[in-house]
């Protein structure tokens, strides 16, 4: 593909594995990006070959929800760059870190374009190999319009298959599919994972396997079930069917995964829970905003708070800014007195923006805290059992399975004198997945080394 495009180069708009993004302005003034391989890549025979695939493999897409190539230049002295369309928008990875769990309305709009992108990705012939939040923009003021971004590991099925058994293992850790940490080639398949995980992050605010290391990550990718949603945010209800159809797309067997990405999304759609902001509220249901704080008083200060800090630019991401906010909603919820419940509430939010943040071992602590206070005052069970869920939930992130097995027993026990059927039946299905997660322990032990080593 030679060079036919002439453009203006502009501004820095991001840095990445093999080089540099720049924005730039076309002939006719067409907004555009343009990324520059970096050194030593720029002269690896092997870079400039992925640049040219990552070139072939988007140029054969045409599709809305898909970044559009333009022309790549086989050479500028020692400079390799790819032009596209400069999409609009912001990642969804940020989004999410801004916003934290996203409302099941906007999730769904996000998520219908992500697999009808994607669905043309494979029907081009193409696996993307590095779907995740951040290559995926979301424009907010298009109705959230989305563009999947950046082909640098994309690849033909054809070739794909013939590269098997010579993998390298290439991706971020947590979109990953067991299949490809074991070293096997990219699929259909592996991608509807990398959307698995998305779609996931999107609910919860985080991913399904976290760690402070790739290899643990790759552990708990290999041998851990994914946590159901419900149990991660514990105050939205979610229909059992839209889970189910959720969590197939993170079955560590590629076969048990959805067949391609429109049959996916038509199973997600047709399953959509039909009141997306119902929550439950002592006897029945009402409908509240997303991410609703503790109160009318703390949520006017958080937007103020919100506004304030933004106007300031402090923080690298937006992320940071939502921590401290619900740090401070929580701060002025304590000193001016709320009830014990409204409390409890500004704790969750914390912990919810704490764990969108990536900060799982963090939200332990909050958590932690939360309960020991709810123990000396008088916090009222239907507000005591979601922290006591929370904090199971996120021992089981973290690995601890034995607290967390304790903690979902006590939340059960709560939620019973909360009467609440919803907390009942929450904290049931997480110790009815840590007694089987025992059992599949105790199996292996039982049978041996050589059984526990095979993934």
């Amino acid at each position: 593909m030679g060079m036919a495009t002439s453009f203006v180069l502009g501004e820095l708009l991001g840095v990445g594995g093999m080089g540099r993004v720049f924005a730039a302005t076309g002939a006719c003034g067409a907004p555009l990006a343009v990324k520059v391989l970096a050194e030593p890549f720029a002269s690896d025979a092997a870079m400039l070959a992925r640049l040219r695939d990552e070139a072939d493999a988007a140029s054969r897409i045409d599709h809305r929800n898909v970044v559009r190539v333009r022309a790549q230049c086989e050479t500028d002295g020692e400079t390799q760059y790819l032009v596209m369309d400069r999409a609009p928008g912001m990642p969804l990875g940020q989004l999410i870190r801004q916003r934290g769990a996203l409302s099941l309305t906007r999730f769904r709009t996000i998520a219908l374009q992500l697999l009808a992108g994607v669905a043309a990705i494979h029907r081009a012939g193409m696996v993307h190999g590095d779907l995740k939040s951040d290559n995926v923009l979301v424009d907010p003021t298009q109705n959230d319009r989305v563009t999947i971004i950046d082909f640098g590991l994309a690849q033909t099925v054809r070739v794909a298959q013939r590269s098997h058994g010579s993998q390298v293992l290439c991706g971020t850790p947590e979109y990953m599919a067991p299949e490809l940490i074991r070293g096997e080639r990219t699929t259909v398949a592996s991608d509807l994972y990398a959307v698995g995980v998305t779609l996931y992050e999107m609910l919860t605010g985080a991913t399904p396997f976290g760690g402070d290391s790739a290899t643990v990550v790759f552990d708990r990718q290999l041998r851990e079930e994914a946590i159901p949603p419900s149990l991660r945010i514990v105050d939205r209800i979610l229909p059992g069917p839209f889970e189910a159809v959720l969590l197939r797309a993170l079955a560590k067997d590629p076969a048990a995964r959805p067949h391609d990405a429109d049959m996916y999304a038509t199973a997600l759609d047709r399953v959509f829970p039909v009141q997306p902001f119902a929550r439950e509220r002592d006897s029945g249901f009402v409908a509240v905003p997303e991410r609703a704080s503790a109160s009318a008083r703390t949520r006017d200060f958080t937007e103020r708070h919100v506004e304030h800090r933004l106007a300031r630019g402090t923080g690298s991401q937006r992320g940071d800014d939502t921590v401290g906010v619900r740090r401070d909603e929580l701060a002025t919820a304590i000193s001016h007195s709320e009830t014990p419940d409204t409390i409890a509430e500004a704790y969750l939010a914390l912990v919810q923006a704490l764990v969108a943040a990536h900060d799982l071992p963090t939200a332990v602590r909050e958590l932690e805290a939360a309960v020991a206070w709810s123990v000396r005052v008088a916090v009222s069970p239907s507000a005591r059992w979601p922290l006591l869920l929370s904090l199971a939930a996120a021992y089981d992130g973290t690995g601890d399975h034995d607290s967390a097995y304790r903690m979902a027993r006590s939340a059960r026990d709560t939620a019973n004198a909360a009467n609440s059927w919803l907390g009942e039946a929450r904290a049931n299905a997480l110790v009815r997945r840590l007694d089987a997660a025992h059992a599949r322990v105790r199996g292996v032990t039982e049978r041996g080394p050589r059984r526990a080593s095979a993934h």
